[in-house]
């Protein structure tokens, strides 16, 4: 298990960064309140139609928080645009959601990808 936590400016907010990669699991905390958010869990999945082609399926499900489609989108989206392999456990507390902030957060994680 390695363990790291960092903070960025985005669009002048501090946004604080705690990753915990695990064997089986990543969890992934990105907040802008200092303190967590919902929790929510993605999951890959490959879908197989029979032909060549396979298709990628996210599961997504929220396991404390009230359930929110925007933090839930955004867990699914950072999922997908990090390529994450394994099983990821978000904690998202962020002041806006927008498709900008969530690329300018993939930007700050992509070179600390260790997974």
């Amino acid at each position: 298990m390695s363990l790291s936590n960092f903070a960025v400016s985005i669009d002048g907010v501090l946004t604080d960064f705690v990753i915990g990669d695990y064997s089986d699991n990543l969890f992934i905390a990105i907040t802008q309140f200092q303190k967590l958010g919902c929790i929510v869990s993605v999951r890959k999945d490959v879908m197989n139609d029979y032909s060549s082609a396979q298709e990628e399926v996210y599961d997504v499900c929220t396991l404390l928080g009230s359930s929110d489609e925007s933090t839930e989108l955004a867990a699914r989206y950072l999922a997908e645009q990090l390529n994450i392999p394994k099983s990821v456990i978000f904690s998202i507390n962020l002041k806006d959601k927008s498709l900008r902030t969530l690329k300018a957060i993939r930007k700050v994680l992509l070179p600390r990808k260790s997974w």
